[in-house]
């Protein structure tokens, strides 16, 4: 295992190599920004699948002298991302210069004729094995010459980045975000929240487990560093937490999936219009949160404060000064429920409060189940008498389940 000062040089060491590639380009740090964090992306996609492979052959049975094949089914029962053939790192990092003369084809047939052909077809195969990755993953690399992006290809292809193991391709991300968000420019806000800034938010809330929300997340760095803290905690982040986001800009909610994907997290987060946070509560999540944590965009100034009033967002009033910041502060207040432990049993709550009543008939109902084995989302609704009067979603069935129940208590109390 490498130390931290190995890690930081290899940062570095990336971060000048693919910025030196940029210089000598005509592209913007706009245009490169998204490509290369979706390349980085995939090489740990690469090495998560390498890795479950390897688990996988352990106990692979034979047919004949031969192993069995490794199959997609294998990955989905340990909760692992399939890589096709055509999407794995070492596939297109290994592709000869002649790309035409190859006879490539796509996902539909198309012919293959050129890198960033290839690569844009490699993300639209990663894509197609996760429900949270659909739509999220850049494919605009014929904006590369085949040169530059072969060499790209071939600077994230360092060996290294096994070798030192752990969360390493985590933390290079981070860092490349880090340094593109000082050269890039965001008209909605900024997308990257300085790490000691989250850090010291996560570390003052200690989350555990329960339901958090960020509804400013941005690149999402509060849900991976809260991923960081109860993992280290000897838990399992995606197990005891549920992750949900709002952000108004697609561009950011989608750097956001790749960082929790490379962190090896889930969660559900919403972008565009409705998911403006001063306007909208994305996910119905009033009154339901175990923890809010959002680092305000305090450069917006032009907040329609009475539209978000009159749209529910303001029940303690309407902020009289420093409007853009006091709207947050108090959404979130709006979000956080009042008096209830983290560890809340809200089914058997509602249960108790539906019995003080005669005649009344409590029923929860799976309405949904969506996605592939590994990233499988459930939505329970609960009746009562026959009516729904609560609905959830969460990554469990029990998760689902509580999520309905909390709904329904709040709608009934």
């Amino acid at each position: 295992m490498a130390n931290n000062v190995n890690v930081k040089k290899l940062e570095a060491d990336l971060w000048e190599s693919a910025d030196l590639l940029r210089a000598g380009s005509k592209l913007t740090s706009n245009q490169y920004c998204m490509p290369v964090l979706g390349l980085i992306f995939l090489r740990y996609a690469y090495s998560r699948f390498k890795l479950v492979e390897q688990e996988i052959l352990k106990d692979r049975p034979m047919r004949g002298d031969r192993v069995l094949p490794v199959e997609q089914s294998d990955f989905a029962e340990k909760s692992a991302l399939f890589l096709p053939k055509e999407a794995q790192y070492n596939y297109l990092v290994n592709l000869p210069a002649n790309i035409p003369e190859q006879g490539l084809t796509g996902i539909e047939g198309n012919p293959l004729n050129s890198l960033g052909e290839v690569v844009n077809n490699a993300m639209e195969l990663v894509e197609q094995q996760s429900e949270q990755l659909q739509g999220v993953l850049p494919k605009d690399y014929t904006i590369f010459s085949d040169e530059l992006l072969g060499e790209l290809l071939r600077i994230f292809n360092n060996d290294a980045l096994d070798d030192v193991g752990g969360d390493v391709i985590g933390r290079i991300y981070e860092y490349f975000l880090n340094k593109f968000a000082k050269n890039v420019a965001q008209d909605d806000g900024v997308f990257f929240t300085p790490k000691s800034l989250v850090k010291m938010i996560v570390n003052v809330l200690e989350p555990a487990h329960g339901v958090l929300l960020d509804p400013a997340c941005g690149s999402g760095g509060m849900f991976v560093q809260t991923g960081d803290f109860v993992n280290h905690a000897g838990m399992i982040a995606n197990n005891t937490m549920t992750f949900y986001g709002q952000e108004k800009v697609e561009y950011n909610a989608k750097l956001c999936l790749m960082n929790m994907a490379v962190h090896g997290l889930t969660g559900v987060i919403k972008s565009g219009d409705e998911a403006n946070t001063f306007y909208h509560d994305a996910h119905n999540l009033n009154g339901c949160c175990d923890y809010v944590m959002a680092n305000p965009p305090f450069n917006v100034d032009k907040v329609k404060s009475e539209s978000a009033q009159s749209a529910g967002r303001l029940p303690f009033g309407l902020p009289g000064v420093n409007k853009a910041k006091e709207i947050i502060d108090r959404l979130i207040l709006c979000a956080v429920p009042a008096g209830k432990p983290h560890n809340f049993d809200y089914k058997t709550a509602l249960q108790e409060l539906v019995q003080r009543e005669p005649n009344r008939t409590l029923v929860y109902r799976m309405a949904e189940e969506s996605g592939p084995d590994h990233d499988k989302t459930f939505t329970f609704e609960v009746l009562l008498n026959g009516a729904v009067v609560g609905r959830g979603e969460g990554h469990s069935k029990k998760e689902a389940e509580q999520m309905a129940a909390r709904a329904a208590l709040e709608r009934l109390e």
